[in-house]
């Protein structure tokens, strides 16, 4: 995996605190079970069951994908470039963004995206899950990929294990849906 060597940041700052997430992230967009991996690498696995079709992912932290396939295509996409401004540990008030590239198993730049994010708050973490400990900040960001509407989402940073959830999207000019987490499992 020589394209992860270009990522620049101090992965120890970010390492997970646990090695396995589970949830079910339910919005008005649908119902998706999701299941996060602790790699020992310091990467996160993320594998998300959408009913029809499966996706694995291979992320930072959860945000920034690093490698992905889908169960309904042949074709696997990873990361060929990226440039970003993210720091560990995350602070209120921090702002910080990503551009990136993919790159399909044929060999061409298939997709490419940007993410601006605004750290904005901070909250005790079990308003989010009861199974969620210590304190959230809470990151609002906006994300485009060529070819696609512009995504906006909320996420909550989890200082206790070191990963983000969901907390809110929203697509195009449709309203802001909330993100609820059920069945969360947690192993540490």
């Amino acid at each position: 995996m020589a394209y992860l060597a270009k990522i620049k940041l101090k992965i120890f700052d970010i390492m997970p605190r646990f090695k396995q997430v589970r949830y079910t992230q339910v919005s008005a967009l649908g119902k998706v079970n999701v299941q996060l991996d602790a790699q020992p690498d310091g990467y996160v696995r993320k594998l998300e069951d959408y009913g029809i079709w499966k996706v694995q992912r291979l992320t930072l932290a959860k945000q920034l994908q690093l490698k992905f396939v889908m169960s309904i295509s042949s074709e696997t996409t990873q990361l060929d470039q990226l440039q970003t401004d993210l720091r560990f540990p995350l602070v209120a008030g921090q702002h910080y963004k990503a551009q990136w590239n993919g790159i399909d198993s044929n060999k061409k730049v298939p997709a490419s995206g940007a993410l601006r994010c605004e750290v904005t708050a901070e909250g005790n973490a079990d308003s989010l899950a009861p199974e969620f400990s210590g304190k959230y900040l809470l990151v609002e960001y906006q994300q485009t990929h060529k070819g696609q509407p512009i995504s906006s989402s909320k996420s909550a940073w989890l200082k206790d294990l070191n990963v983000f959830v969901p907390v809110a999207e929203q697509l195009n000019d449709k309203p802001e849906s909330s993100v609820k987490l059920e069945n969360v499992s947690v192993i540490r």
